[in-house]
């Protein structure tokens, strides 16, 4: 995808909906932006977290959805197959493991934390189905920004509009930061720019 707003820019578009909370950034390059591949595991399974590589293509962001903290369901192999395939990055609703591995790879992987164990791999779970990250819905083919700030999904059906809306939103900011360079006050700005005060 071409060159998208900042994370805390697409949130404001969004109504300040729709980012994941406790999912930070831990390894590769940002910003990334591509469409969810949505991954559901049951248990202390990460076998169907692999074969959802597979099923993604070029460009597009796995999301991962597991209620375990207490093993790493993404790690250095599987960045490296992500890697090899093209994908943008993955978002891991948990642990990881083996970042050394996935850093110096240079794929991008946001989640909870990191953690040595890892789970079972006997494939059981759902790949291309509703998931919640941190309580937030997340859609097969809905889009995934990620940076330093954290990461945001925008769903399919709104993502022209709120483009839109996170482009007004970073000229507004750069009016701001104008008016602050000018020394204005911040109510007299407020008042200005957003009608408050």
């Amino acid at each position: 995808m071409n060159e998208v707003p900042p994370t805390p820019a697409i949130s404001d578009a969004l109504g300040k909906r729709y980012a994941l909370p406790g999912i930070r950034h831990l390894a590769g390059p940002v910003p990334i932006c591509g469409r969810a591949v949505t991954v559901r595991v049951k248990g202390p399974d990460w076998g169907i977290v692999v074969e959802a590589i597979d099923e993604a293509e070029e460009g597009d962001v796995l999301v991962i959805e597991t209620r375990d903290r207490y093993r790493a369901y993404w790690g250095g192999l599987s960045s490296l197959s992500a890697k090899r395939k093209g994908l943008a990055g993955t978002v891991v609703d948990g642990m990881v493991r083996d970042l050394d591995d996935i850093r110096e790879l240079g794929y991008t992987v946001f989640g909870r934390g990191v953690v040595p164990r890892a789970g079972t791999h006997r494939s059981s779970g759902e790949i291309n189905v509703r998931v919640y990250i941190s309580g937030i819905e997340v859609n097969p083919g809905d889009v995934i920004i990620g940076d330093e700030s954290g990461a945001v999904v925008v769903p399919e059906e709104k993502w022209d509009d709120v483009l839109n809306a996170a482009r007004e939103i970073l000229e507004l900011e750069d009016a701001i930061r104008t008016d602050i360079a000018s020394g204005l006050p911040w109510r007299k700005i407020l008042s200005k720019r957003l009608g408050e005060g």
